[in-house]
């Protein structure tokens, strides 16, 4: 059967300060070679503090996503006018993150990359597949965040969950490494991440039953340089909670890019829920490694160490929210942190040389799940009546996507979306295989901005 091309354009907007400016479409479809020397660097990956480019999915390997231009202030930003508006086809909404080297923007929807002109938004090429038939769930969605950038290469991650790398003066494709066979419940819908010259990426699918990883490509070739299975095989550490073949189907996907520490050589990645996502039956145990950010050796692919946000989880609490890199002073003393916002509402400060547990506070305002944090970072988990309204729900996915640390403030900076779910059946710690059935409830959505004042120096 002819695929039907359904034609979605959804907008990028071109922003600029001043009074009056001519407005531009920009949408010529005419692909022409770049001109300027496109060569990404390490030093354009690991420039503090960003600024005239954003050379990765977050800005640098801290994961602050904080920029040090100054032209935007709170006294002008009330004057920031649409100067140029492209359209993008093949997707429903946007969730990518632009790049930006040497005045050119490299941006992505569905299978499609983009190289445009940042001042002008006029189309400088386009690289087009057609999307993939029979996915499903969130790959169904043909989401993309992002492209990742080395030298004159471009790298895109498809929703059938293949790595792409193109040319960044004309957008021709210059090898293409399908990466997640033998599960057609794969998908992609993350941004690459490069370091030093591998490639990084991770699937989509947790929900879905399949086993997650993260894989590294070597950026020239793309021959496959290392595999970490987020769900251990029969044998290996933390197995026992996948008896038989459930190893195979345990979720624990890695849909979001990941970190990295230049000083420390060290990777953090987190990994998704595990599956069956409301059932834990079948995974007795703390379900190693989903719901985890993961300390890898980026040359080999070795574990370091982890740490498990929710163990056993049973309300769908992915953990693949940032995890950001700080320096800083805790209760008195210089410490090398991570800081990560969880799905489960809370934030979340380790020490990031060794994984070892700091603190925990929430940053949503309803919160009933777990009664507390306790010493070790467990959760105190806390009685459900059937029916109960249980904070926070699904929607709490959302918290920490855009999260900022400026070096001058001692704050962060998030987005939190409030939700809830209704329980119908109890959940107590002394009941870890019980089944969770639950729907999403609107009672109780709040969507707002959060501020955490982070007091690392005194009571952490």
């Amino acid at each position: 059967m002819k695929r039907i091309l359904r034609e979605r354009h959804v907008l990028f907007l071109g922003l600029a300060l001043g009074g009056f400016f001519p407005f531009a479409a920009a949408q010529e479809k005419i692909s022409v070679p770049i001109s300027t020397t496109i060569d990404v660097r390490l030093a354009d990956l690991l420039a503090q503090p960003v600024a005239a480019n954003w050379s990765s999915y977050n800005g640098d390997y801290s994961g602050r996503r904080y920029s040090a231009l100054k032209q935007i202030t709170p006294e002008n930003v009330n004057q920031l006018r649409a100067q140029w508006v492209f359209h993008v086809r093949e997707s429903t909404g946007l969730e990518v993150t632009p790049l930006v080297i040497a005045g050119i923007m490299f941006v992505s929807s569905a299978n499609d990359a983009y190289a445009l002109d940042a001042r002008t938004g006029r189309w400088i090429w386009h690289y087009s597949r057609p999307v993939s038939e029979g996915l499903i769930d969130d790959a169904a969605q043909h989401h993309s965040r992002g492209v990742g950038l080395w030298h004159s290469h471009v790298y895109l991650e498809t929703d059938n969950a293949h790595l792409l790398c193109l040319d960044t003066r004309s957008g021709h494709l210059l090898w293409d490494v399908p990466y997640a066979e033998g599960n057609k419940n794969y998908g992609a819908t993350s941004a690459p991440l490069v370091v030093k010259d591998k490639v990084i990426v991770g699937t989509s699918g947790g929900d879905d039953g399949v086993r997650g990883f993260v894989a590294a490509y070597d950026a020239e070739t793309g021959k496959l340089a290392w595999r970490f299975w987020t769900i251990p095989g029969p044998g290996e550490p933390g197995s026992t909670s996948w008896p038989g073949q459930m190893y195979l189907r345990g979720g624990g996907t890695t849909w979001m890019p990941g970190t990295y520490d230049t000083e420390l050589d060290t990777l953090y990645w987190g990994t998704s829920n595990p599956a069956p996502d409301f059932d834990g039956a079948p995974r007795p145990g703390d379900d190693l490694y989903t719901d985890c950010v993961l300390a890898l050796d980026p040359e080999t692919g070795k574990l370091k160490w982890y740490f498990q946000f929710t163990p056993h989880d049973l309300f769908d609490y992915d953990a693949t929210e940032t995890p950001v890199i700080v320096d800083a002073a805790y209760r008195g003393q210089p410490r090398k942190l991570l800081l990560q916002a969880d799905r489960n509402g809370f934030m979340y400060v380790l020490d990031r040389t060794d994984g070892k547990f700091l603190s925990a506070v929430p940053f949503v305002k309803q919160l009933n799940w777990a009664k507390a944090i306790d010493a070790q970072g467990r959760p105190i988990l806390r009685f459900f009546r059937r029916h109960e309204l249980v904070f926070a729900g699904l929607q709490s996915r959302y918290a920490s996507l855009l999260l900022s640390r400026p070096r001058r403030l001692r704050n962060v900076f998030l987005e939190a979306r409030e939700f809830c779910r209704r329980s119908a059946l109890l959940r107590h710690r002394s009941a870890p295989r019980a089944r969770n059935e639950t729907r999403e409830v609107a009672r109780g959505l709040q969507s707002r901005y959060c501020r955490i004042r982070m007091a690392l120096s005194s009571s952490g």
